[in-house]
């Protein structure tokens, strides 16, 4: 059981390599060309087959450098690209997380974007397609992953599920805080803008509800499934389908049987409206092609939108297909006015 949870562990830096190698399509500009120069990887009509040396070479070679600590973070970043941090928690497992830092000067804000059950940093980059705004608006971006050995999840609260009955109580709110305080210290980090998919969305709701260093809550078809949620107003603009079968808009159970039941659209931001201290003034609903978002009037940017005719897909990045509203550019510029950042 250890070699084998040690070779899945693995999984996802063959997966890069071997997607780059075949020539599909990987977002991460990861591995430095000596790296992969050796490894041994072919492909034929498409298709990859990985050796048995490829999966000793990564082992061993440590393509993805870890995050280095510079003597002056906020100054211009000497080597941008691809950079891993690993934590663990008490005695649990060790956990990596990807992170992107762009060619920027600090102070530097920081993107933590949550995958959905059964994902994983990779699913996540492509579908939000967060490295390409990085890189022009010089925020860093980190992809952690939930646990499970089989499939990823988040503890989000009663969704969903986990493969590894051990994990299922994992503190995935502190995991979070620690791991941006982490990133900020090495980045010259600023505000922390909370972003995610499906039960990474749930998972982001839960993180600033509970946790200490959220600044701004950014979800996607995922509500919140904590009753939890007191503090100091924090600004959210919720992304969601008018047609989710998997995370319902008006709640209830969800398509898939581990997603469970879930709260509704209305629900979840009924409490955030309490959070954030809205008044009972008529909100403001702003059309942008097949996407509505309703704001109220609240001590912090509150809002939610809603896509017409949208299922379970994250809406927006690499989903646009044409689509006058995306979540991740538009999401980020409502985030950069909510926070009054340059």
């Amino acid at each position: 059981m250890g070699l084998l949870k040690a070779i899945t562990s693995l999984r996802d830096d063959v997966r890069f390599v071997v997607k780059e190698r075949a020539g599909l399509d990987v977002q991460f500009p990861v591995y430095p060309q000596e790296c992969r120069l050796n490894l041994f990887a072919t492909h034929t009509s498409g298709s990859a087959t990985i050796s048995g040396l490829m999966v000793l070479s990564l082992v061993l070679g440590g393509c993805i450098p870890d995050l280095p600590t510079p003597d002056a973070p906020c100054e211009m970043w000497e080597s941008p690209g691809l950079f891993s941090v690993v934590l663990r928690q008490d005695e649990g497992p060790k956990r990596r997380t990807w992170v992107w830092v762009p060619k920027s000067e600090g102070p530097r804000p920081l993107v933590v974007s949550l995958h959905g059950g059964g994902g994983d940093h990779n699913t996540i980059s492509q579908s939000t397609q967060l490295i390409a705004l990085s890189n022009q608006e010089g925020f860093v971006v980190a992809f952690p992953e939930g646990l499970g050995f089989v499939d990823n999840v988040w503890n989000a609260g009663s969704c969903c599920g986990s493969s590894d009955e051990d994990r299922k109580d994992v503190d995935d709110v502190t995991f979070l805080d620690d791991l941006a305080v982490e990133i900020g210290s090495r980045t010259c980090g600023a505000d922390v803008l909370a972003q995610g998919f499906s039960n990474g969305g749930m998972m982001s709701h839960r993180w600033a509800c509970e946790g200490q260093t959220v600044d701004g809550l950014l979800p996607a078809s995922g509500t919140l499934l904590t009753s939890k949620c007191e503090g100091v107003p924090v600004p959210i603009r919720h992304y969601h389908g008018e047609n989710d079968p998997s995370v319902p808009y008006e709640g209830g159970m969800g398509r898939k049987e581990e997603v469970g039941i879930v709260t509704s659209v209305p629900d979840t931001m009924a409490i955030w409206r309490i959070r954030n201290k809205c008044t009972d003034d008529e909100p403001t609903v702003v059309v942008d092609g097949d996407t509505t978002c309703t704001a109220w009037s609240c001590e912090v940017p509150t809002e939610m939108c809603i896509v017409e005719n949208w299922a379970h897909t994250y809406p927006g990045g690499r989903n646009r297909n044409g689509k006058q509203h995306d979540a991740t550019t538009d999401g980020w510029q409502w985030f950069r006015e909510a926070r009054d950042l340059p």
